[in-house]
């Protein structure tokens, strides 16, 4: 069975990683870090995975540390080399590795700058790779912007332009 997080009033993340693990499917649409209060509204967005018909991820396992680049906290040890990135560290560590859809979540306050069409899944794969295949961004019409796009595997992700 899948326990599923709630929250009765706010949910404020300003520091440190919040964690969930869950079973990822064949043809699977789950959403991990994903925190309602008892009538379904949404107070906190984390991580989306889509698996098609062959992959199986197993548990898989999410991790989002929250930051604050303003006063000098990093997902990243890069610089330069790395994207301009929301206020969001992203890790996802998948029972078997494989293909899928990411969609990673942020309030559109810790976009740091970044418009909101710009948005884009960044891969930690020998340096950061834009996810181009399948990439899109929005917003769920209330505080969150995302972007989404085709990953080959897992390991560190941004939020970024």
């Amino acid at each position: 069975s899948i326990a599923l997080l709630s929250v009765g009033g706010t949910l404020t993340h300003d520091g440190g990683i919040l964690q969930q693990s869950q079973t990822v499917g064949v043809g699977s649409a789950v959403h991990l870090l994903q925190i309602e209060d008892g009538s379904s509204n949404i107070k906190y967005r984390g991580v989306d995975l889509t698996t098609d018909a062959l992959t199986d991820l197993g548990l898989v396992t999410v991790a989002i540390e929250a930051i604050d680049l303003a006063s000098g906290q990093y997902c990243t040890n890069t610089g330069g080399g790395s994207p301009t990135y929301a206020d969001r560290c992203f890790t996802i560590t998948p029972a078997n590795n494989g293909p899928a859809l990411v969609r990673l979540w942020a309030l559109t306050s810790e976009l740091n700058g970044i418009p909101q069409a710009n948005l884009s899944v960044y891969r930690s794969s020998s340096g950061w790779t834009e996810l181009l295949t399948n990439r899109a961004a929005g917003n769920d019409g209330g505080a969150y912007s995302y972007a989404e796009g085709s990953t080959p595997g897992f390991s560190d992700f941004l939020l970024g332009h």
